[in-house]
């Protein structure tokens, strides 16, 4: 064994808990990723906890499954760092799967972005509860709308 096998156990560890975070975030269980890259569900248990390392192949196909850019699954990491966690703390940074919805197009993603970045900017932490259960109540209506076939084909109601 050399020096770097506990930095790339650092490494696969890190890889891991992204990769898990974002199977989360996107509602998938371990059991569903596995089939979409082709793996069982222990193969993805071993990835997630570090101890088999993903090649890069696999963490291309997770990417792809998950609805994200391949650096997602490589956020925060530090090659130089071998701390735990409690004394290097997770990035701050949301990982959002931008296909989430099945009618996602360009201009829908950007957006997303811009509707994140504008919350971000909300200091005030009242004001953010308030915007967060209008949209709640906003996304509520439409789905309403839908099932009794109440939504206008441009996407704006004209009043």
């Amino acid at each position: 064994m050399t020096k770097d096998v506990p930095k790339f156990e650092f490494l696969n560890k890190s890889l891991g808990a992204n990769l898990q975070h974002l199977r989360m975030a996107r509602g998938l269980n371990q059991t569903e990723l596995g089939r979409q890259l082709g793996v069982s569900l222990q193969q993805v248990q071993k990835y997630e906890s570090g101890k088999d390392r993903m090649a890069a192949s696999t963490a291309f196909r997770a990417a792809e499954s998950l609805g994200v850019e391949i650096g997602a699954l490589y956020e925060g990491l530090d090659t130089g760092s071998r701390r735990t966690s409690s004394k290097n703390p997770k990035s701050q940074t949301l990982f959002v799967p931008l296909n989430a919805c099945p009618r996602s197009a360009a201009s829908r993603k950007s957006e997303l972005i811009d509707l994140i970045r504008s919350y971000q900017a909300i200091e005030n932490a009242s004001l953010r509860a308030s915007v967060r259960q209008i949209v709640r109540r906003l996304a509520a209506d439409g789905n309403a709308s839908r099932r009794t076939g109440r939504v206008s084909s441009g996407g704006t109601d004209a009043r």
